[in-house]
């Protein structure tokens, strides 16, 4: 499952639930409770969720610093992407108690990284073409939940050593 998360409750999130045989489901939400109730009914392996998922008080983290390599990324200390990584922590902090595995993703990264390959972006263009993406953010959760599907697989980068930013391979 991917989740494009929106900093504010009252905001658009997308959610993606990728299926591995490649079928899709997309869902537009907004708080918090719609979130869990579609974990809770979906029950993913892993959720891939495009936001920080930790913050230490400083506009990047080690993760952060060698993602800045890669491709462009906020400084956590902006009052949009604070209001993110709040929401983030806290949603992870549910989710986890669930038994489900999350992670950290960013779908520009993502979309990088299967631009890079061209098999992987076929993959993406295969899913965007069957799609009823209804706004940006869902575009972003299959982004997010392409990233679950290979982290799943083993196919996976990360950036960082002390908190992990996943990216295909």
């Amino acid at each position: 499952m991917g989740i494009d998360l929106a900093g504010l409750e009252k905001n658009i999130t997308g959610i993606c639930v990728l299926v591995l045989n490649h079928e899709l489901e997309l869902y537009s939400v907004r708080g918090n409770e719609e979130i869990i109730k579609r974990i809770e009914e979906e029950e993913p392996a892993v959720v891939a969720i495009d936001a920080p998922l930790s913050f230490y008080g400083k506009p990047f983290r080690d993760c952060d610093l060698e993602m800045r390599k890669y491709c462009s990324i906020l400084p956590l200390t902006f009052k949009g992407m604070k209001q993110l990584t709040e929401r983030g922590i806290k949603l992870a902090e549910i989710v986890k108690e669930k038994d489900v595995e999350v992670i950290e993703v960013y779908p520009h990264a993502t979309k990088i990284a299967l631009h890079e390959k061209e098999g992987d972006e076929e993959l993406l263009r295969e899913l965007v073409e069957r799609a009823q993406i209804k706004n940006e953010h869902e575009y972003d959760a299959i982004l997010c939940a392409i990233t679950a599907k290979f982290y799943y697989e083993g196919k996976y980068r990360a950036f960082g050593k002390v908190d992990k930013i996943i990216v295909p391979r």
